[in-house]
């Protein structure tokens, strides 16, 4: 703590027990001790007058000014707020702390992100980053002093998505709708079945792109030939990038479902 200092004496004459010491703070303090500790309430100047005196009573008052530095205390705050939703990542770090710190290091809690030494850092998380994450703030002063200050903030939400459609025309002249494909974004692995109404498996998949989206899709072909018009059944089960698994298809507000029914139309 900045406002606590300890005196010490120098020199073989004060190491005599016969010295008696009498210490004024400066600050309306005073002690009778040989090395006394203080603390003061406030930061600024101060005179502190020793007087040692000998068995004679005898001695010369030593003046010595001092600085007191003020107390260190870290401390930050978070803009836009500690809990933020996806699609937003971006943090900001504001350095409210007391005292005169000369370093900076933040810790970010992440392995994609190093420490910063600036002093009010900004930061983009990435889909991986969902979840909680420590940031950690270490400050240090001239007098080598150390204080850490540590806020949590959690990035929330499904880092992703996942629709899946209920029909199809394989011979629509509309290309969006010849194909029986799931719209999707940030998933880490997935596969989709697709099952006729005597349960055969008719085609699948788990191919997904740099994003995470599904790249592939049914034609309404089984084994070479046009499969007949009627439903299908699909079953799909997939992880988003931060580890979460998809809770599945919610058509008209119903519970989600990772399977459901397609409607191969022609």
């Amino acid at each position: 703590d900045n406002l606590v200092h300890k005196f010490t004496l120098a020199g073989p004459d004060l190491a005599n027990p016969d010295f008696n010491f009498l210490w004024d703070f400066g600050d309306g303090g005073t002690s009778t001790e040989r090395e006394p500790t203080h603390t003061y309430a406030s930061a600024g100047s101060y005179q502190v007058v020793l007087k040692a005196n000998n068995f004679l009573n005898c001695g010369t008052p030593v003046t010595l000014p001092i600085v007191v530095s003020p107390r260190l205390i870290a401390e930050f705050s978070i803009l836009p707020d500690s809990v933020i939703f996806i699609p937003n990542y971006h943090f900001s770090f504001r350095d409210q702390s007391q005292g005169t710190p000369l370093s900076w290091d933040w810790d970010f809690d992440s392995p994609n992100h190093q420490n910063s030494p600036q002093q009010n850092p900004e930061i983009t998380y990435g889909i991986a980053d969902t979840g909680y994450h420590k940031i950690t703030l270490t400050i240090i002063d001239k007098d080598g002093c150390t204080k850490t200050k540590s806020h949590t903030v959690h990035i929330t939400g499904t880092p992703g998505q996942l629709f899946v459609p209920n029909a199809f025309i394989p011979t629509s002249t509309t290309t969006a709708v010849q194909t029986f494909m799931a719209k999707g974004a940030g998933l880490k692995t997935w596969r989709m079945q697709i099952y006729n109404k005597w349960g055969q498996l008719v085609w699948q998949t788990d191919k997904l792109s740099a994003k995470g989206e599904p790249i592939d899709g049914w034609d309404g072909n089984y084994q070479g030939s046009p499969a007949p018009q009627g439903a299908y059944v699909w079953q799909i089960n997939a992880k988003f990038v931060n580890g979460t698994d998809w809770k599945g298809m919610s058509y008209n507000n119903s519970p989600p479902k990772r399977t459901g029914v397609i409607n191969l139309i022609r």
